[in-house]
């Protein structure tokens, strides 16, 4: 390619210009991280900034007296105008965000020169939302931690959540959007979580806790009594609290629940106990009576069970405890199913017919259609039945089969030696899966050709139908070998060896011949040398 004169000339400005480009794009990328910078990097990026607009000026001036002083090609000259105005744009953007930075507050401690989302330099209260926490006394030393620091709402709130856990931290993630300032976080906690019934509670059971136990360190337990004694101060904590306190411990819950019903609080304060006492006491007898009879009911119901015999008035009361019932059938002492007298179903259901009984539940003193059998209890029979049948049929299968895999696992010789196992053939008579018929219903077919695999592996046949004479293209899963073409031959094969063998015995004395069938390629091996040294005697 041919490059004009005054091009080759301006080669080196063209460079210059391209990298010093280069350098504001990189500039721009990267604007959004002026924030986290300190004063002294975003005076120097700012001076770095202002020394490339000069060159870019002064280069843009000369390579376009060069390059497009005579007039001509007016578009390209239209083109380079646009480009250094957007260089010039990227320019001015990173000016715009480092004059932000120049016009924000300096913090209060000029040593430090942290960032106003930094936590300040003295270690920040922590508050776990646990009963023996005051949640007025850890806002009040988290304000003078960072009293002597200029953070906004929005920076105290962010470092408030940062020291908070359990149930005041679920409160803030859920605070309202346009909620989202140190002020009513603060209102929400309090109302949540400073209760001040709670926190009276809270510091009256810590002090009926609070002891000195042996070889503990007594310090702690001046800190403890030191904690104790500024929050009964803070609180305002009086006797009538203590006795509160006191009193509604001693009460048992369902006591609780209904002082709570009648006074409509759910720590009702010493005044209301001693006004509402009597009114929650009628009321908590009254639930106390009429459990005691539901109870009494039930109980009876359970220990005794009647049964009524219609042809002899007889009423026998059975007990729920005994560890056998009798017959209904014999009235022996065996459970009905069990019963050898009447043991076939004819005979049973001709016996309950005879004693008026029921045929449903097979039990005496009312008839089939005035049965009140309940479901449930049968499904709960059945299910117990079955629950028998698969402890049996698993303890079977323990110690038939699997004790038959661990001999077969264990016995066997070359147990791990890999199986080549046939593949399927040209000419193999195969029945074909189909999922709309049984197995012993498959249609039969012979194989007409083989796709094999990259490893020679035989993955799918063309195979003729019988019935149909229709050739279906199937994947050898779907295909089971019924004759192998190969086994004819084999079968062929060896009934001549098996005569030529007969023959050779008549000629050879005292050696045994044995028929069994030959295993594996040792067995093979063996006979083909058998049958050689028999061809070489009989040729001498």
């Amino acid at each position: 390619m041919v490059y004009p004169l005054n091009f080759i000339e301006m080669s080196v400005e063209l460079k210059t210009r391209k990298y010093i480009r280069g350098q504001v794009t990189r500039l721009f990328n990267e604007h959004d991280k002026f924030t986290s910078m300190n004063k002294t990097e975003c005076k120097a990026v700012q001076i770095k900034l202002v020394s490339y607009s000069d060159q870019l000026n002064s280069l843009n001036t000369v390579i376009q007296k060069s390059l497009y002083g005579d007039g001509k090609n007016e578009e390209e000259f239209l083109l380079e105008l646009q480009s250094c105005d957007d260089y010039s744009d990227k320019l001015n953007t990173c000016f715009a965000v480092l004059q932000l930075m120049d016009s924000k507050p300096e913090a209060k401690d000029s040593e430090t020169a942290r960032s106003l989302l930094k936590s300040p330099v003295v270690p920040l209260p922590v508050y776990a939302s646990t009963e023996s926490e005051n949640v007025e006394k850890f806002l009040v030393e988290f304000e003078s931690a960072i009293a002597t620091y200029s953070y906004t709402e929005r920076d105290k709130l962010l470092l408030l959540k940062q020291q908070v856990s359990g149930r005041a931290s679920i409160l803030l993630e859920n605070l309202e959007i346009s909620k989202q300032t140190y002020t009513d976080a603060k209102k929400l906690l309090k109302e949540a979580l400073a209760s001040r019934s709670l926190q009276k509670f809270n510091v009256i059971k810590q002090l009926s806790e609070m002891k000195l136990e042996y070889g503990t360190d007594p310090f702690s337990y001046i800190g403890k009594i030191t904690n104790v004694t500024e929050t009964f101060s803070t609180l305002e904590i009086k006797v009538d609290d203590i006795l509160q306190y006191f009193i509604w411990q001693g009460m048992n819950e369902s006591f609780k629940a209904q002082l709570v019903n009648v006074t409509n609080h759910v720590r009702p304060s010493l005044e209301e106990i001693k006004e509402k006492f009597f009114e929650a006491s009628e009321r908590y007898m009254d639930v106390t009576r009429k459990f005691n009879e539901r109870g009494k009911s039930s109980t009876s119901l359970a220990v005794n069970v009647k049964y009524e015999d219609n042809e002899t008035n007889r009423i026998s009361n059975a007990d729920a405890t005994s560890p056998r019932k009798k017959c209904t059938l014999c009235q022996e002492n065996h459970a009905r199913h069990k019963c050898i007298k009447y043991k076939e179903p004819e005979h049973k259901l001709r016996r309950l017919a005879e004693l008026n009984g029921c045929k449903k539940c097979a039990n005496i003193g009312h008839t089939t259609d005035k049965c009140d059998f309940d479901d449930v209890h049968k499904i709960k029979t059945s299910y117990e039945k079955l629950k028998h049948i698969r402890t049996n049929l698993l303890e079977i299968y323990h110690r038939e089969f699997m004790n038959t895999l661990i001999k077969q696992a264990t016995d066997k010789k070359d147990r791990y030696a890999p199986v080549n196992h046939k593949q399927i053939s040209i000419g193999d008579i195969v029945l074909i899966k189909d999922d709309g018929y049984k197995p012993v219903n498959y249609p039969m077919g012979i194989v007409k050709e083989v796709f094999k695999n990259i490893n020679g592996e035989v993955t799918a046949a063309k195979v003729l139908k019988g019935k149909t004479n229709e050739i279906t293209k199937r994947h050898v899963t779907s295909l089971i070998p019924l004759l192998r073409k190969e086994s004819d031959e084999d079968t062929v094969a060896s009934d001549d060896d098996d005569e030529d063998a007969v023959a050779s015995k008549e000629e050879i004395q005292g050696m045994d011949v044995s028929r069994k069938r030959p295993r594996r390629k040792a067995a093979e091996i063996s006979r083909q040398k058998f049958k050689n040294i028999l061809n070489d005697d009989i040729s001498d």
